[in-house]
């Protein structure tokens, strides 16, 4: 499909992510990097959670020419940008749902009504 985006969603047990699901989405990344051709070696930011830090992982990574930059303890929010455009984006997000459900009590909020009410933020 055209101007579609590939994407990976992944879950886990608890509320980290585990090597598996990191190799995995590694593992997508780098296809993702190849079929757009892009050059590497590729920069990969990261926090210092443990799951970077394993074995397959690294492997992965250096074979691939994904170089990892893990930022130093208790800095990801000073370097991680998004983390703000995406606080906003979740407080926005979080309005809109709660003034939506007052208004329309027991009701789902579905995939139209999101991008009717997001694009109109109360």
């Amino acid at each position: 499909m055209k101007g579609s985006v590939d994407v990976l969603i992944s879950t886990q047990a608890n509320a980290f992510q585990d090597n598996h699901t990191l190799l995995k989405a590694l593992e997508h990344l780098n296809k993702q990097i190849v079929e757009r051709g892009v050059k590497k070696p590729v920069l990969w930011l990261t926090d210092g959670q443990s799951a970077r830090f394993n074995l397959k992982v690294l492997d992965f990574a250096a074979g691939n020419g994904l170089e990892e930059f893990v930022y130093p303890p208790h800095t990801t929010t000073a370097h991680a940008l998004l983390d703000r455009v995406f606080h906003m984006w979740h407080t926005t997000y979080s309005k809109c749902v709660e003034a939506w459900g007052k208004a329309n009590p027991g009701k789902q909020v579905t995939k139209a009504v999101f991008a009717a009410e997001f694009k109109n933020p109360h």
